[in-house]
């Protein structure tokens, strides 16, 4: 076991449990430290819970520096199964911190764009979606029920 890994069990985790044993929420409390271990500068780890169209929802993370208000989400779950399958919990936080430094895009956003309804008008699209696939999405977003589907708008 790493460095980082009996660090973090020791902060967060009841050390009766084995690696192999550990739930999702505990992943997630080992992986922050391991992220924030691998990388040169503070940053700050948020975890959330993404809905897509037609499927179930995903748990994410994303990695923000100091000052930055957007940064891609990446998905756990494949990252989850590779640690439930034996490889290494700083291999796994290595795999992530590539994927967010290829994917460059976090920064300071000018999200007023997403806000001010002006800007945004000529951005908004329609799609029809199944209403019972989506129905936990639906709480969240706007739409309109047609026929046995469901209008939801985005933006592009």
């Amino acid at each position: 076991m790493s460095d980082i890994m009996k660090d973090a069990r020791k902060e967060t985790i009841d050390s009766s449990k084995s690696e192999d044993e550990l739930n999702f929420e505990e992943f997630t409390k080992w992986l922050r430290t391991a992220i924030e271990n691998h990388m040169e500068e503070p940053i700050e780890v948020r975890f959330c819970t993404i809905s897509k169209i037609n499927r179930p929802e995903v748990k994410a993370m994303t990695i923000l520096r100091s000052g930055e208000n957007a940064s891609p989400a990446i998905e756990l779950e494949p990252y989850y199964k590779e640690f439930q399958s034996g490889v290494d919990m700083d291999i796994v936080a290595e795999k992530i911190v590539a994927l967010y430094k290829k994917a460059g895009r976090s920064g300071k956003q000018d999200v007023s764009f997403y806000t001010d309804f002006e800007q945004a008008r000529d951005h908004i699209v329609c799609r029809l979606v199944n209403y019972e696939m989506n129905r936990g999405l639906m709480e969240t977003v706007p739409y309109l029920r047609y026929r046995t589907g469901t209008i939801r708008f985005v933006m592009v």
